[in-house]
């Protein structure tokens, strides 16, 4: 009986595991939390708004997983996944791209040579120049309300960055040495 009935349990078990799907990395957990696809999480709330920027750490954790090959695909694979499959949602088109204007600056050098491709580079041209232009131009009185204005500026900044490469370079060593500071001065405080 005991036989059985540990036989039953590792079943559901195994059930329980096959259901709830392979565990999750840890930049899988990290993309979830703040780049997160899932429907009830994207939609309009309160809530929702008031967390419209990653944190200045967890965007520096992302930069530094972009040099390990096992975490890269994963950032990439979701920031792409967000700009292509959820322009409907501008605030997380916003985090998206501007993840991506940091791990630009930031990240490894293969996030450059990824953005890059030609099919990327034109998405992004089309993004700056048409995001949301149509839907805002429907409304007469709604100069203010343009809410694709700050996905198409980002856009714009993307594509600077990725086009002229001398801008991207100095932006690079620019942020290499407030790093190089940062850590002297935590250095200084221990």
């Amino acid at each position: 009986m005991d036989r059985l009935r540990a036989a039953l349990d590792e079943l559901v078990d195994k059930v329980k595991d096959a259901i709830q799907g392979e565990p999750k990395s840890p930049v899988e957990i990290l993309l979830d939390e703040h780049l997160p696809l899932d429907v009830e999480l994207v939609t309009f709330s309160p809530k929702s708004c008031t967390a419209v920027a990653i944190p200045t750490t967890v965007m520096n954790d992302f930069a530094s997983r972009t040099r390990n090959i096992v975490d890269y695909p994963f950032i990439m694979e979701r920031i792409w996944e967000v700009l292509i499959d959820y322009q409907h949602d501008p605030t997380l088109m916003k985090k998206a791209l501007n993840l991506l204007h940091f791990l630009l600056i930031n990240g490894s050098i293969q996030v450059l040579k990824d953005c890059q491709e030609a099919p990327r580079m034109s998405f992004l041209e089309s993004v700056a120049a048409d995001y949301n232009r149509f839907e805002f131009e429907q409304y007469k009185f709604s100069k203010h309300l343009d809410v694709g204005a700050g996905v198409r500026k980002l856009a714009a900044e993307v594509l600077n960055l990725l086009v002229n490469e001398r801008d991207l370079f100095h932006a690079r060593r620019q942020a290499e040495k407030l790093h190089q500071i940062h850590q002297i001065m935590l250095g200084s405080i221990e």
